[in-house]
């Protein structure tokens, strides 16, 4: 919504506040999980609030007076990468709903830089080679696995566009569809420079200009995690402008799909009649994506949530600055991630929907041990084993009476699913979303099964 600059002061604090006191709640939670795991020697456990096992990027800090370490999973060396006080590797096959632990031995210095390579115009890691011009626009991104050309001929892609900005009747509301006629190209680049270079994540720093405002962005390309980040903080001063970032793909699709809570929709890339005309924004919430019979580019992205796709381009809208009812509105510092993730297959197959969680809810570590803990060093307290299903929340019930489980299919698929808990299961009684109660479901041991239809969301109470 929009509200007057005196609202905004008043929210500010009090999001302030709510997040110390999650962060908080957060730390004592895991302080009490962690210290319950079985751990035979220093470890990093790594926790995975998702509904499927996955790999990503951590960062656990070091205990004290540790520089260096090794990081192992099992009898596995990881590739491990200095941090400040703490270490970067990526966390293989943590279980989902669940956490993992990867043992820490201390190094006497850091590893070599492995297979990355980061100069100033250039990222490359097993996946990609990324080559960038002057202005920090990436003029090539070569899919090494696939063996082609992710963009389209001749065109640049993280085009950081801005345009005029002056809606006709709603100024905080609305983008008019004339955006477009008056656009600039932000290719003031006062800096460009490789900030990492080690086994698990390059980086290069890019710092634009724009009018007052200035634009300071990090690439990212990681050790087996095959997406670019673009890791992004605004210092934003403009009024009137809207700033889009632009990917010009060279994927061939009339339609583009766009995720949107508990789902998602498809949307042509055309403008072909008066209704393709009017949709030049689309809401994305998570994720947008381009593909292809084979493959395709999906565009993730942690908070913002419009985007269009045109003839190939998908472009997303990162920032506006309007002037009525707040005439400060947006004009302080932004932080936020969108990422580019090129893969094979449809969206389906390529784990964009997975991808786009990681994004939004990536793993979180913390250092222990040794210590000789009742949990064993690997554990799932709720999955599911169907693809298409995600447990999208697992809550104590608004009664205190069990445990809600809330889950939703995402491929337009039916099928059977069956979700496991922790341990055996007393009872489990479907509800409404209100956690009414309505028919009950049987059980076999720590399971129970049922069938989903498309999209369809289901909610469930679990007594253990």
């Amino acid at each position: 919504g929009s509200s007057i600059h005196e609202v905004y002061e008043d929210s500010k604090a009090q999001y302030e506040r709510i997040g110390a006191e999650g962060d908080e709640m957060i730390a004592r939670a895991l302080a009490v999980l962690t210290d319950a795991v079985r751990l035979p020697e220093t470890s990093a456990v790594v926790y995975n609030r998702l509904d499927f096992e996955a790999d990503d990027v951590v960062r656990v800090a070091l205990p004290a007076g540790w520089r260096f370490a090794r990081v192992f999973d099992g009898e596995r060396e990881l590739p491990a990468q200095p941090d400040g006080d703490g270490v970067l590797f990526v966390a293989r096959r943590v279980p989902p709903l669940g956490y993992k632990a990867f043992a820490l031995r201390r190094a006497e210095g850091p590893a070599d830089a492995g297979g990355l390579i980061a100069e100033p115009r250039r990222l490359q890691n097993r996946r990609f080679d990324i080559r960038l011009d002057e202005a920090g626009r990436i003029v090539s991104l070569f899919d090494r696995a696939a063996g082609r050309e992710v963009l389209a001929p001749g065109r640049a892609a993280n085009r950081l566009q801005a345009f005029d900005d002056r809606p006709a009747a709603y100024d905080a509301w609305d983008i008019d569809i004339g955006f477009e006629r008056k656009m600039w190209e932000v290719r003031d680049v006062s800096r460009m420079e490789v900030t990492e270079h080690g086994p698990v994540r390059a980086s290069l720093r890019i710092v634009r200009r724009f009018g007052e405002s200035v634009i300071d962005q990090t690439l990212h390309i990681y050790d087996g995690i095959d997406r670019i980040d673009f890791d992004t903080t605004v210092d934003w001063k403009e009024s009137h402008v809207l700033l889009k970032t632009a990917f010009p793909v060279d994927v061939h699709a009339e339609k583009a799909t766009f995720d949107i809570q508990f789902g998602n929709v498809e949307r042509p890339t055309h403008r072909n009649t008066s209704w393709d005309v009017a949709r030049f924004e689309e809401c994305a919430h998570k994720w947008a994506d381009l593909s292809e019979t084979g493959y395709g580019v999906g565009m993730l992205n942690d908070s913002k949530y419009g985007c269009d796709v045109h003839d190939g381009v998908l472009r997303l809208t990162l920032l506006r600055a309007p002037e009525e009812p707040n005439p400060t509105a947006d004009r302080e510092i932004h932080h936020f991630v969108y990422s580019l993730l090129p893969h094979s297959g449809g969206w389906r197959e390529g784990g964009v929907a997975q991808q786009a969680y990681l994004l939004n809810c990536p793993m979180t570590a913390r250092a222990a041990g040794p210590q000789p803990g009742a949990q064993a060093p690997e554990r799932s307290f709720f999955r599911s084993d169907a693809r298409n299903v995600l447990i999208d929340t697992v809550k104590q019930a608004e009664d205190g009476s069990g445990i809600i489980l809330r889950l939703y299919e995402f491929e337009n698929r039916r099928a059977p699913v069956r979700v496991h808990g922790p341990g055996p299961l007393r009872s489990v009684t479907e509800c409404d979303l209100m956690e009414n109660r309505l028919d009950p479901v049987e059980t076999e041991g720590d399971n129970f099964a049922f069938t989903i239809r498309p999209y369809e969301i289901r909610t469930f109470r679990v007594e253990l």
